[in-house]
C-alpha cells in the first residue's frame, strides 16, 4: 500500500468479491456469491484449493475465536471441522453476507438481508437460537477488536446500528442522510470506517461515552 506496487496476482479465482485472510495470514478466503464460489488460497506458494465445489450464495468468510473458518450462505453456516471437512448448520432460508462470533465463541451471528434481522445459532446445539430485528437491509457487520461491540450497516434503511455482543441490545445508532454504506472496517485506533456508495465517500465515526468499551 505504501509503494502501490501490485507484489502478486492470483489468477482463477471467477466471481469473487468478498476475501478474508486468516489470523495467522497464511491463507485467503475468497467468496463469490453470484457463481457460488468459495476458495481457499495458500499465500505461500499460490496453491488454490475449492473446499466446497458447491454453495448457494457463499457471504463474507470469518473466524471464530479458536481460528475456525466459516462461510455464511443462504440458509446455511458452513464450518470446517478438526479432521478438515467442512459440514452446515441450517440457518433458514435467507441471504446472509456476514457472520461474526461471540467472545466465547459459543455463538455465531449471521445478518440476514432479507428478514432484516441477526441470527443468533449455538455452535454447540448447531441450532438458531435467537432473532434480533434489524433495520432495513442488512448488509454487513464486523466486530470490534475485542467482539464486544457489533457493527451492522443498512444499505436499504441508510443506517448503522451498534449492538453489544453480550447483551444483543443496540447501543447506540446513526443514520446516513441520502446514504447508502455498503461495507464496514473496524480501525484498530477506535473509529468505524463505512462505505457510502451513494455519496461515492468513506465516513468515519468515534464512539460516544455511553457506548460500552470495544
Amino acid at each position: 500500500v505504501a509503494t502501490g506496487q501490485v507484489l502478486r496476482t492470483f489468477d482463477g479465482l471467477a466471481g469473487a468479491d468478498e476475501v478474508t485472510i486468516s489470523p495467522d495470514g497464511a491463507w485467503a478466503y475468497t467468496t463469490g456469491a453470484a457463481v457460488g464460489a468459495f476458495n481457499v488460497i495458500d499465500l505461500a506458494t499460490g496453491a488454490m484449493t475449492t473446499p466446497l465445489p458447491t454453495i448457494d450464495r457463499p457471504g463474507r468468510a470469518a473466524f471464530a475465536p479458536d481460528g475456525t473458518p466459516a462461510v455464511p450462505a443462504f440458509g446455511q453456516l458452513w464450518r470446517r471441522g478438526i479432521d478438515g471437512t467442512w459440514s452446515a448448520i441450517d440457518t433458514g432460508g435467507s441471504l446472509s453476507p456476514s457472520v461474526t462470533f461471540s467472545i466465547d465463541g459459543r455463538y455465531a451471528f449471521l445478518i440476514q438481508t432479507w428478514r432484516d434481522a441477526l441470527i443468533v445459532v449455538d455452535l454447540s446445539a448447531a441450532a438458531p437460537v435467537a432473532e434480533i430485528p434489524l433495520d432495513d437491509g442488512p448488509r454487513q457487520m464486523v466486530a470490534s477488536a475485542s467482539g464486544r461491540l457489533l457493527f451492522v450497516v443498512h444499505d436499504s434503511a441508510g443506517s448503522v446500528r451498534v449492538l453489544d455482543s453480550l447483551t444483543l441490545a443496540t447501543v447506540a445508532s446513526a443514520a446516513l442522510v441520502d446514504g447508502q454504506p455498503m461495507a464496514a472496517a473496524w480501525s484498530p485506533t477506535g473509529r468505524l470506517f463505512l462505505s457510502d456508495v451513494a455519496a461515492d465517500a468513506i465516513r468515519v465515526f468515534t464512539l460516544g461515552g455511553s457506548v460500552p468499551p470495544p
